[in-house]
């Protein structure tokens, strides 16, 4: 059967699940135990448009399910156990602490981070079916924008350890602060950076990269003869792996800085 919450409510210690479906509606749902606050041992979490939080004061374990709207909050680390989603935003508060645990997060709504993202080794995605923030200065793992209706933005410095994934027909901005890719970068979709950028590892698109401030690519650079690269900015091309510029590129400047092999026009270039 179903079983809805009809009021905010908090649960002290452990909230367990047998079976059937827990619907919050509306309601707030605030896990305030450590450990594992959420024992789901069967049935459903229907959290649509409300927000459940973890706010424990020790180390805890947040259940591997769907959720609306989930905040992070509390002094303990919240660590996930395996793929999580929020369908609506991921709120991180102040002081508190986010630990993928090398798990995927997938987030439909808006990311807000005013604590700490631990996500190395980890996927987050960005799935939404509208427009996507991510507010504040946050380090990622890997980060991958599966958004077709909508354009995904970060608002502040952003810095992926591993790898970037703008799939086809999403769209990914980046607004304000630096932007560095420690991974590979695959563009089938669209990637806007107006702070500098640095690409560490290769780059490949079919899309769209449109630059607005110096950029380094650090290892091998592909695009497909279609694919715009649209620049007001100075391009560095550096590292010791061979590189080629593509044909058909529009620079505001260039710079070959490598300690090894050569830079490759592969057609015209205009700087």
């Amino acid at each position: 059967g179903t079983y809805s919450l009809n009021a905010s409510s908090t649960v002290l210690n452990v909230l367990t699940q047998q079976a059937g479906t827990l619907s919050l509606g509306s309601s707030q749902l605030t896990l305030a135990g450590s450990g594992t606050p959420l024992n789901q041992v069967g049935g459903t979490l229907s959290a649509l448009s409300a927000t459940t939080t973890y706010s424990g004061s020790a180390a805890t374990n947040i259940a591997a399910t769907s959720y609306g709207k989930l905040e992070i909050a509390g002094a303990g680390t919240k660590t996930l156990t395996a793929s999580t989603t929020a369908t609506g935003d991921l709120m991180i508060t102040s002081d508190s602490i986010l630990d993928n645990n090398g798990s995927t997060m997938n987030i439909g709504g808006n990311l807000t981070n005013g604590g700490t993202l631990s996500a190395t080794g980890a996927t987050v995605n960005f799935n939404g079916g509208g427009s996507q923030f991510i507010n504040g200065v946050t380090s990622f793992g890997n980060v991958t924008i599966n958004n077709t209706v909508g354009n995904v933005t970060s608002t502040g410095a952003t810095t992926l350890a591993g790898n970037l994934v703008v799939g086809s027909g999403s769209r990914y901005g980046i607004s304000s602060g630096a932007f560095t890719v420690g991974g590979t970068t695959s563009m089938a979709g669209v990637l806007t950076t107006y702070g500098s950028a640095i690409f560490t590892g290769a780059v490949s698109t079919t899309g769209a990269y449109n630059q607005g401030s110096t950029v380094n690519f650090a290892s091998t650079f592909e695009k497909s003869l279609a694919a715009p690269f649209n620049s007001s900015a100075t391009a560095t091309f550096s590292g010791s792996a061979a590189q080629r510029l593509p044909v058909g590129v529009t620079l505001g400047g260039l710079i070959v800085n490598k300690s090894a092999e050569t830079l490759t026009l592969g057609g015209d270039a205009t700087s």
